[in-house]
């Protein structure tokens, strides 16, 4: 739904309900957004000059969208190996456990801006957003392998990330007809951080043997863990009864 007013403030109204076939229990959300948008320059025209300020629009925006498991989630595979020997061939069940309870991950943002052209030649454009990520979906998330298997498909808490977008243009050559010339710069800066895992101290997705990439409270998603060798407080190396 989209509505306006004099040509100077618009309402945007929108919403989506979504379904999936590859889960049971949590295989349809329903998420909304809405953004409201002022033009001051065509609400008070005394304020629009050509040698100033030519236009001024300022935004405001909330909005919401979700993302579904992919593949298979809820359904653990059987690992059969159809070229064997009879008496070298069996049927077992492979490292991906099925997860029935997978859930949508649902993105939230609010987004404020402004866009200006100024002195004829000038054009701004600013965004600041912060945004939350909640049950990020990790499709293949490591698990003791006490349990018989070496990962399934799981949802993480939430993810909270905040940044900047800037794009700056000036026309250097601006003519009706003929050559023109214009310029532009952007700028992007988005930081996050890790919020909520439950009750995991650390969940690693991706890696090797020595850890990897993974989700820890009060660090950026993604970060890189690793281990290290045990010192003392005066830096000297902790060394075990047999030198190791």
């Amino acid at each position: 739904l989209s509505f306006d007013y004099n040509n100077w403030v618009f309402l945007n109204l929108s919403g989506r309900q979504d379904w999936v076939s590859n889960t049971e229990k949590n295989n349809t959300l329903f998420y909304p957004s809405a953004s409201l948008s002022f033009i001051p320059t065509s609400a008070f025209p005394g304020m629009k000059t050509d040698n100033g300020i030519n236009y001024m629009k300022l935004r405001a925006g909330y909005g919401t969208s979700a993302n579904f498991s992919t593949g298979y989630p809820t359904v653990t595979g059987l690992a059969l190996n159809t070229q064997g020997w009879v008496d070298s061939t069996s049927n077992t069940t492979n490292s991906f456990v099925g997860n029935p309870n997978i859930k949508p991950e649902l993105f939230s943002e609010l987004e404020f801006g402004i866009e200006a052209k100024l002195f004829s030649r000038l054009n701004l454009d600013f965004t600041y957003y912060t945004r939350v990520t909640n049950d990020l979906i990790i499709q293949s998330a490591p698990i003791p392998l006490s349990t018989g298997a070496g990962s399934t498909s799981t949802n993480i808490g939430e993810i909270e990330s905040w940044g900047i977008e800037a794009e700056l243009g000036l026309d250097i050559l601006k003519r009706t007809d003929g050559f023109n010339w214009n310029v532009n710069v952007n700028f992007f800066k988005n930081e996050s951080e890790v919020t909520d895992i439950g009750d995991n101290d650390i969940i690693i997705y991706e890696g090797f043997t020595n850890l990897g990439n993974g989700a820890r409270v009060g660090y950026p998603l993604g970060a890189m863990f690793g281990s290290r060798i045990a010192r003392d407080e005066n830096g000297n190396l902790l060394v075990d009864g047999v030198g190791n």
